[in-house]
């Protein structure tokens, strides 16, 4: 077995934080009271079900002796199956059971992985929490308990699985580890927490009975076809059974509602005991870190659904993930820690968030900035960082790792057997060379990232040759740099509060920079952002322009009329992007409507719109075409496809049917041309920015 360090636990804490808090002891009251109202809605549904079935059946079985005959019979019958069918829709959740799928999942034993049983047996020790009853690994950024419930579940204790993502034991150290498993046993190592499990249950219950009836649904299809005379019955039956939905939906919403409020304090009560045997730091820094490995991921995932295509997949998921993440930490000035970014406890953030925090009352978890604020009034003590990855626990990281990776690709259909597999190395340079065609280059410092220069006179500036800047540091400053992300979480919190003022969000009430505040405060916040906004707006339209005078400046004749023409080239190109964004919209929703019930003459009417604006496309099209060929604004097998669009004139309705093949070719060439004409912006101002730092050189 491996040495490895176990994470020390504070040497003090006050045993009251985990003590349920008024909050969650408000909220277990409001489930308590849902419960007790589901019971007697559900109890008065099957007393009116068994009295429906009790009258019908006594109707039919009377109808049959009274007048006997084979149509008195069926009818008889039918009566009598629909009451026996309403009350076993009542009933039918006690035969079901929800079981969790396994099929990613794979389970570990002791003999090959003994430092992770030797770390949980401990942990479980410590949090008082039972031992789970398997261990399973996936290939998640994340890490939960897991187990399939049935109806017995409420009454009789079920053993729970531990669910460790791989994803997640690549971007923690060990202590964060500790402190997120200690989290997931907090949830049973408490008996206040038991309430939270009946409440789950009568959720399932009532979701059952909503959603999940493809088995009942199977059987009244299969009574309905016994006879033509069943068939009335049983349509009959749906109808009284979506009465009964439509009842339990407006209790669902209420249980549902009170469930996922609970379930936040539950997170914060799971939380405290993650504190109590780690300190309260490291679950905090932990939540930061997955945010950024999860996103990282998720990355990769994408890149790696392209690169399918290429018939390409990896050796390692999780070497060339971490790679990812130590790219993303460089990307932004985050130092690199044992191959992790570097996150602080202290509140404060590498990134620009926003201000305002709304609860949201549909959400089962806290947000991390809630769950960092409840941690940090804990008052538990700090503990030492063991800084070790948490792969420390594995007998052979790699083994697991590249198992788990041919796992995740075993269920990818690849064009053809003659699959490439990617190395590290050789995925570095693939991705490196996707990630610099599609940025621009860092000694800009993401100022010129998710926006457009803002548009000047260039004769005007370009003759001035004053610029308040005198070196390239001083243009691409922290403070600089910061103001398009200032301005990106303004926009954003200002749509919010737009949203929240429309009444959009059912809310009695938000913070704003940590402070409550309710709908009434809306006007002066939006007023007083706006006023930051046009400041800011002002202050980067100027710095825009002085760049431009400080590269004249810097310019011989030739670099001044070059760098000159490619603003003006830039200038001219993003108001063509957005006619382009403009006439796809457009003929996005004139579309439409196609794809619902129509009658063939209006279908004629809207393909004949459809036509008008396509002709307009077509010659934007025919007026870029040429450059974007030259230029390589996509690649030439996406070229050929905007060439086989512009062909020949397409049918897509012939008066009677859809033609799907011509539909499927004009769709996807209207996507490429949007694409195109962004593509197009994109490398014309990366030119524009690389000849810019030829000129005046960075660091």
């Amino acid at each position: 077995m491996k040495n490895f360090t176990y994470p020390p636990s504070p040497k003090t804490f006050n045993e009251e934080v985990l003590k349920p808090s008024k909050e969650f002891r408000l909220e277990a009251f409001k489930v308590v009271l849902s419960i007790f109202l589901f019971i007697a809605v559900y109890i008065v549904l099957i007393l009116l079900s068994v009295g429906l079935a009790a009258v019908v059946s006594w109707l039919g079985v009377m109808l049959i002796i009274l007048k006997p005959m084979f149509l008195t019979l069926m009818i008889g019958l039918g009566m009598i199956g629909l009451g026996l069918m309403v009350i076993y829709f009542l009933f039918k959740f006690i035969f079901s059971i929800k079981r969790v799928d396994r099929s990613g999942f794979i389970e570990i034993n002791r003999k090959d992985f003994p430092e992770i049983y030797s770390f949980i047996e401990r942990l479980a020790n410590e949090t008082q929490s039972p031992l789970p009853k398997k261990i399973y690994i996936s290939q998640d950024v994340n890490a939960s308990v897991f187990y399939d419930s049935s109806f017995l579940s409420m009454f009789f204790p079920v053993k729970k699985n531990l669910l460790i993502g791989l994803g997640f034991v690549n971007s923690v150290n060990l202590s964060e580890f500790k402190a997120v498993i200690a989290h997931e046993f907090g949830h049973f190592s408490q008996h206040s927490m038991k309430l939270g499990s009946y409440v789950f249950y009568v959720n399932r219950l009532i979701y059952n009975m909503l959603y999940d009836n493809q088995g009942y649904a199977n059987a009244i299809d299969s009574w309905a076809s016994i006879s033509g005379y069943f068939q009335f019955f049983a349509n009959l039956t749906v109808k009284i059974v979506q009465s009964i939905q439509w009842v339990l939906q407006k209790v669902y919403i209420v249980v549902n509602k009170t469930n996922l409020s609970l379930s936040r304090q539950m997170e914060h009560n799971a939380d405290a005991v993650s504190a109590m045997v780690c300190g309260p730091e490291h679950l905090i820094t932990a939540l930061k870190r997955l945010e950024i490995s999860g996103s990282c991921y998720n990355l990769l995932l994408n890149q790696y659904e392209k690169w399918i295509e290429q018939n390409l997949k990896p050796d390692n998921i999780y070497s060339h993930q971490s790679e990812i993440i130590s790219h993303f930490a460089i990307n932004n000035d985050m130092e690199l820690e044992y191959g992790l970014p570097k996150v602080n406890d202290n509140g404060s953030s590498n990134f620009q968030q926003s201000r305002i925090v709304v609860k949201d009352q549909w959400s089962s978890h806290p947000s991390t900035v809630e769950r960092e604020r409840y941690l940090q009034t804990l008052g538990i003590e700090k503990t030492e960082t063991v800084k070790e990855s948490a792969w420390v626990l594995f007998n052979d990281p790699e083994k697991a790792q590249k198992l788990m990776t041919e796992k995740l690709f075993s269920v990818v259909k690849f064009k053809d057997d003659a699959v490439a597999t990617l190395n590290l190395e050789k995925f570095k340079e693939l991705y490196y060379e996707e990630f610099n065609k599609h940025t621009y280059n860092k000694e800009f410092k993401g100022f010129y990232n998710n926006r457009r220069i803002t548009q000047f006179n260039t004769e005007e500036l370009g003759a001035d040759g004053k610029s308040i800047f005198t070196d390239f540091n001083q243009i691409y400053s922290t403070e600089n740099c910061s103001i398009p992300k200032k301005l990106d979480a303004i926009n954003s919190d200002i749509e919010t509060l737009k949203t929240i003022s429309a009444k959009e969000y059912n809310i009695k009430s938000f913070d704003f920079d940590g402070k409550k505040c309710s709908k009434s405060d809306v006007p002066n916040l939006l007023k007083d952002l706006e006023s930051e906004r046009a400041a800011l707006q002002e202050s980067l339209d100027k710095i825009d322009g002085e760049i431009f005078k400080f590269v004249c400046s810097k310019s011989n004749d030739a670099d001044k009329t070059t760098i000159t023409d490619l603003y003006k080239t830039y200038f001219r190109t993003y108001p063509e992007s957005e006619v382009s964004l403009k006439n796809y919209t457009e003929l996005s929703q004139t579309i439409a409507p196609i794809y619902h019930r129509n009658s063939s003459s209006k279908i004629v009417r809207i393909i004949a719109d459809v036509k008008v604006i396509e002709k307009r496309i077509v010659q934007q099209i025919h007026e870029v075409l040429p450059e974007a060929k030259e230029q390589k604004y996509l690649d030439d097998k996406l070229m050929e496809k905007i060439d086989h669009y512009l062909s020949k004139d397409r049918e897509y309705y012939d008066g009677s049917s859809f033609n799907n093949v011509e539909l499927d070719v004009f769709n996807e060439a209207m996507v490429l041309f949007v694409n195109m004409m962004y593509s197009r912006e994109f490398i014309i101002k990366k030119r524009l920015l690389q000849k810019q730092l030829d000129i005046v050189g960075g660091n």
